[in-house]
């Protein structure tokens, strides 16, 4: 029974600390321009991230397939 209190314990620890950071980002970002240009530059990253990895993806199945 402790055991399972301390998950839960440890989920809602969890969940706050990661509430807590969308709330300060999203306050970073409507702070001030250069907190926005920052904010913006780095989405901009993780997306074209993302669009490169998905593109790999398919041009292997395209190519392998």
């Amino acid at each position: 029974m402790a055991e399972k209190r301390r998950v839960y314990r440890i989920i809602i620890d969890a969940a706050i600390f990661i509430a807590m950071e969308i709330a300060a980002l999203n306050m970073l970002q409507h702070n001030g321009i250069t907190q926005h240009f920052f904010l913006s530059r780095q989405k901009h990253f993780v997306m074209s991230g993302i669009w490169g990895i998905g593109n790999s993806v398919s041009e292997y199945f395209l190519y392998n397939g």
